[in-house]
């Protein structure tokens, strides 16, 4: 792995870290439910993490001059993530008190957007 996605990917573990905790709240409270919809509950997560893991390793290759297609997209996944939210609060069948927990998603989108932008078009402030 190259040192600058290296860099990325530690920048961006305190939004990976966050973005967990709902995930794993939802997984464990909805024990009586399929493991596929336990799946679409933490999609959010996925979304999420998966795609900061790419905008990572694409920004060893970006610039100034060539980040805002790759920029855009990584905008529109963590879109689909935030309205992930929403599917996962509808199929959650317990406990209505850890949908407070998407806030830790959402703390997460938007850090991690941050710093994915910074990263693609390699300005770190």
């Amino acid at each position: 792995m190259q040192s600058y996605t290296t860099l990325v990917l530690e920048q961006g573990m305190l939004g990976v870290i966050s973005a967990i905790i709902p995930a794993i709240a939802y997984w464990f409270t909805n024990l009586n439910i399929s493991p596929s919809k336990r799946v679409k509950l933490i999609s959010p997560f996925l979304v999420i993490v998966t795609s900061f893991v790419i905008v990572a390793i694409i920004s060893s290759y970006t610039t100034l001059a060539n980040y805002e297609p790759y920029w855009w997209t990584y905008q529109l996944t963590l879109l689909v993530a935030v309205t992930a939210v929403i599917f996962s609060v509808k199929l959650h069948n317990g406990n209505k008190f850890i949908h407070i927990s998407h806030v830790f998603t959402l703390f997460s989108a938007s850090y991690l957007w941050l710093v994915g932008g910074m990263a693609l078009s390699h300005d770190w402030l």
